[in-house]
């Protein structure tokens, strides 16, 4: 009888550990699903910033190529005359 009630006992023990234990493990999985989300929402914010930051830079070397023709063009000119 002692016996039935000792098994009975750890069984009833390992069932909590592993209660707590998946408990456990569903927290944890959704603070790293918060932070999955909260790196993505960053990385979309970097890869964006990177995108402007190209299209600016492409810009203004648009805007020095124009500069540069500019200047060769007026030397040019400065030298026919």
């Amino acid at each position: 009888m002692k016996t039935n009630q000792t098994i009975r006992t750890s069984k009833a023990k390992a069932l909590d550990e592993k209660s707590k234990e998946i408990k456990r493990l569903v927290v944890k999985a959704s603070k790293l699903e918060v932070m999955k989300n909260e790196q993505e929402s960053a990385l979309s914010g970097i890869k964006k910033e990177n995108d402007e930051t190209k299209d600016e830079i492409s810009k203004q070397r648009a805007e020095i190529s124009a500069l540069q023709k500019a200047k060769a063009n007026g030397w040019v000119e400065e030298k026919s005359n």
